[in-house]
């Protein structure tokens, strides 16, 4: 299968799931996620505002704020690129492309270093760390230069044990799901 084939296929497994299980999952990928030692030291979080059946990111971004880490949200550009701008508690999110909520354009951009942590968006990861993302390849382009842990959040029933590669995908560092922490590598 291709991975137009498999966005579809994807999509179609996560119409299936039933919103306790989405509930219930949610709670247990978040808890397994701040128990990591590499989100425990991260000062700053860079963090996408899930939407959907995506794993909620709601009550992350609010702990992250409440137990004073600094917080960021990406915002894309029309060329492809993506850059991560400062939110704070009560900050308006604007919806732009594909109605994905981003920082307003006056706030602070940032970039992540060495010792923060960035969770990445996927319908669906594998245990190597790959993802198959939503076709946009903004992550892809954006982790190519980051030094930042990388870590995918996924729901057990979508991690698939292998997804097909290109030259430009770019794998995260560790897979948190409800019931294990894969570290490829």
């Amino acid at each position: 299968m291709d991975k137009n084939q498999l966005r579809w296929a994807a999509r179609q497994r996560l119409a299936r799931i039933d919103e306790f299980y989405i509930s219930v999952s949610d709670r247990s990928i978040l808890h397994n996620l701040i128990e990591l030692p590499e989100y425990e030291k991260a000062k700053r979080v860079f963090i996408y505002y899930s939407m959907g059946k995506e794993v909620n990111t709601h009550r992350l971004i609010e702990g992250a704020l409440r137990s004073d880490k600094q917080v960021f949200l990406p915002k894309t550009g029309g060329n492809g690129l993506m850059t991560f701008h400062a939110f704070r508690e009560g900050d308006a999110l604007v919806h732009v492309r594909m109605n994905i909520p981003e920082p307003e354009e006056s706030t602070p951009e940032a970039a992540p270093e060495v010792d923060d942590i960035i969770i990445v968006p996927a319908m669906v990861y594998d245990l190597e760390g790959y993802r198959l993302g939503y076709g946009g390849g903004y992550y892809d382009r954006f982790l190519a230069g980051c030094e930042a842990f990388s870590v995918g959040l996924c729901r057990d029933r979508m991690l698939m044990t292998a997804l097909p590669r290109e030259e430009h995908d770019v794998p995260v560092n560790c897979v948190v799901t409800e019931t294990k922490t894969a570290r490829p590598g």
